[in-house]
């Protein structure tokens, strides 16, 4: 019997999909909760993705995302982005602006 059970398909699944989806939907109006469900939104969306295959809904609700984003927090992520990248940027210019210095290791002495 319990051999039974295990090989039935789950009637819960959808439920409990649409349980998570109205909670999801709920808690994002709310600034403390807001960032926390965008990330459990883009994991359970990235799930659905990599499950079912269901053409671009996935991408379209995870990139629907963004309009819940403070412009300030925006501002910040660009403003560390190009930071980030202008370090990277004079980092790669002195490496590949650097000469080495003859080391005294081809044969001559200098005691």
């Amino acid at each position: 019997m319990l051999a039974e059970k295990t090989t039935q398909p789950d009637d819960k699944l959808p439920l409990n999909t649409l349980a998570i989806e109205l909670r999801l939907w709920t808690l994002i109006w709310f600034k403390p909760t807001r960032y926390y469900v965008l990330l459990f939104g883009i994991l359970l969306h990235m799930g659905i993705e990599s499950v079912m295959s269901i053409g671009l809904f996935s991408y379209a609700m995870i990139s629907s995302y963004i309009l819940f984003i403070d412009a300030q927090t925006i501002e910040i992520v660009v403003r560390q982005i190009l930071t980030a990248k202008s370090s990277l940027m004079s980092l790669c210019a002195k490496a590949l602006s650097y000469r080495p210095q003859p080391s005294g290791f081809g044969g001559s002495n200098h005691d």
